[in-house]
């Protein structure tokens, strides 16, 4: 994605003929876009929410229901949340 607003509008970087197919798509999104937390404890929280996302994603049988993928995420990462929460 370009950081100048000029060359992200244009042809060149919104060419459907070159890739990606659908530059238009981070266009769109602009508006949505939000700034991670500012914690300490983020890099963590990102590893552990990124590591049971995978295992869910190539072991599906292995966590069973979204909702419990769910409960996983908020039991591991509640303890980085509240270490953060304390000041370290």
């Amino acid at each position: 994605m370009p950081s100048l607003r000029e060359v992200a509008e244009s042809e060149a970087f919104l060419d459907p003929e070159l890739p990606p197919a659908s530059s238009q798509v981070f266009l769109d999104n602009i508006p949505s876009i939000q700034a991670v937390p500012h914690i300490e404890t983020w890099p963590e929280i990102e590893d552990v929410v990124n590591a049971l996302l995978e295992e869910a994603y190539y072991e599906p049988a292995g966590r069973g229901e979204a909702g419990e993928l769910v409960v996983a995420i908020l039991d591991q990462t509640k303890p980085l949340f509240e270490r953060a929460n304390e000041g370290g």
